[in-house]
């Protein structure tokens, strides 16, 4: 009995200890789906969500590890990590706001075992704001005086300032009286004309009034002779005929002798002489003297003499 114990003893200290290749690998079995979302990868479109239940069974302990070039945080999953044995993963991705794709690998590892699912997303589209309505559109100047053959030039603003413009167009309502080309424009012949601007379908416009320039002007007394108190009213005339008339600025070189109204009404005051002027635009101005006598009596009429320098 004791010979048998030692032969029993002496086999179990040589005999041999189980080679690594004998040891139970690891294994990971995945469900049909599971599979073919592994092998197919997950491409979704920026909107889309997704939502799934990865079913896997493993013989030893099991990790899961969500990889990118930046941090994620749009993939989650239920669980990192289990035992060995059947396990049920929830698997969620969210919709993607901003505007670069993205992408990231799963990977299920047990062991030395790995299989791994790729994640990819497409951008949001790029945010386009609402237009801005053109809600007014002025034109500066509003009015203008122009004479046959002058320029200028019109600019419009829109309201609010930041509405988008999508077109402009330029209009005039008699081109034989001004051409308008983006806003410049061109006096062509005496008389009235409206011109518009059209910012989208807002319009702005502008009364423009074209006329012939006067070339000189005179004045229908040269020299005139008035007691105190007498009146005369001089007159401007424009050449040519069909000149428009200017704005005539009315001077005396002695109003203590003798006074002129802005509408060339002179009035004699005291005795002595002076000078009354007329002036209009850049024209050459026209000057009459008057004479006031010392007393109410004397010869009130005008002589021809020979015009002022």
């Amino acid at each position: 009995m004791i010979l048998a114990a030692g032969l029993a003893l002496l086999l179990s200290c040589t005999q041999t200890p189980a080679r690594p290749e004998e040891m139970e690998l690891a294994k990971i079995e995945l469900s049909a789906q599971t599979q073919a979302l592994f092998d197919q990868g997950v491409r979704l479109g920026a909107s889309e969500n997704l939502e799934a239940t990865l079913q896997f069974s493993t013989n030893k302990p099991w990790t899961i590890a969500v990889e990118a070039t930046r941090a994620v945080s749009w993939i989650r999953v239920s669980s990192y990590n289990g035992m060995a044995g059947d396990a049920h993963v929830q698997l969620a991705v969210e919709p993607n706001l901003s505007q670069e794709a993205r992408r990231a690998t799963l990977s299920l590892y047990c062991d030395q075992q790995k299989t791994q699912m790729t994640i990819s997303q497409e951008a949001a589209p790029a945010v386009v704001p609402d237009p801005v309505a053109v809600q007014r559109v002025t034109l500066s100047p509003a009015t203008l005086r122009l004479p046959v053959r002058g320029e200028a030039e019109l600019s419009y603003a829109v309201y609010p300032g930041n509405a988008d413009v999508e077109s402009v167009s330029w209009t005039t309502s008699d081109a034989a009286v001004v051409t308008v080309a983006d806003g410049q424009l061109t006096a062509v012949g005496a008389g009235s004309a409206v011109v518009t601007v059209k910012v989208n379908e807002v319009e702005a416009r502008c009364s423009v009034q074209v006329f012939i320039p006067a070339g000189y002007i005179t004045l229908n007394h040269e020299t005139y002779t008035l007691a105190p108190q007498e009146t005369v009213q001089l007159a401007v005339t424009v050449f040519p005929e069909d000149a428009a008339m200017g704005k005539v600025v009315w001077t005396s070189s002695d109003p203590a002798v003798a006074t002129v109204g802005q509408n060339g009404l002179v009035k004699g005051l005291q005795g002595g002489s002076a000078v009354i002027m007329a002036a209009m635009d850049e024209l050459a101005p026209q000057r009459c003297r008057i004479t006031v006598l010392s007393t109410a009596s004397g010869n009130h009429e005008g002589t021809e003499t020979k015009e002022w320098e």
